[in-house]
Order: structure tokens, then C-alpha cells, then sequence
């Protein structure tokens, strides 16, 4: 058993070196990036910073507004109605109607 196990083995690492085909730059297809990040240092360094340069002048340098609460138009308009003594009905009838009513004709709002 042990004899056949050698022979097998011998014959898997023959096959293994014939079959075997260096692995260098030319035979791989394709772009590496870690490869060529490791070979060439400077240009990804020129890459990093021309991409903060890039962001700090859109940022400070007036390019992209900056407002904490910019001003959104929008078309809707919404209206409270109290009177106090009237119910709930009432105050419908009597107030919020006539006020719906109108309101549908001013053209371009959402009531």
C-alpha cells in the first residue's frame, strides 16, 4: 500500500511540473490594483490628493452653496380655523366650507 501511495505521488508532482506555468505580470490579465499601487506610490498619492483638493475647493471655495435652511417653494397652503363657541359641525357649515370653496379657486395650490 504504501509502495502505490509513493508512485501515485511521484507521478501527481511530475504531472504538477509540467503543468505548472510561472505566474508573473505577463501572464496575468487584467489590472491589479495593489500591484501597481505598490509600484508606483507617487501616483497614488497624486490621486488622493488631487481628489481632497478637489473637495475642499467645491466646499470652501464657494462652488456649493451652504445654508442650514434653504428656502423650498412649495404650492400648498394650509389654513386653522377657531371661533370659539361653535361645534364641530357648526364651525364645518359655517366657517371651513365657504373658506374650502374659495379656495379651490386659486389656481396652483393644493389645499
Amino acid at each position: 500500500m504504501n509502495r502505490n501511495w509513493q508512485n501515485y505521488r511521484r507521478l501527481m508532482d511530475s504531472q504538477d511540473r509540467r503543468n505548472h506555468k510561472p505566474t508573473d505580470s505577463t501572464t496575468n490579465f487584467g489590472f491589479n490594483v495593489s500591484a501597481f499601487s505598490v509600484e508606483h506610490p507617487w501616483s497614488v498619492i497624486a490621486f488622493y490628493s488631487a481628489i481632497l483638493i478637489l473637495a475642499l475647493i467645491t466646499v470652501f471655495g464657494g462652488i456649493m452653496p451652504r445654508r442650514m435652511m434653504p428656502y423650498v417653494e412649495s404650492p400648498l397652503v394650509g389654513i386653522v380655523t377657531t371661533m370659539p363657541g361653535l361645534s364641530a359641525q357648526e364651525m364645518e357649515i359655517y366657517v371651513s366650507k365657504p373658506i374650502e370653496e374659495r379656495m379651490t379657486d386659486i389656481r396652483g395650490a393644493r389645499y
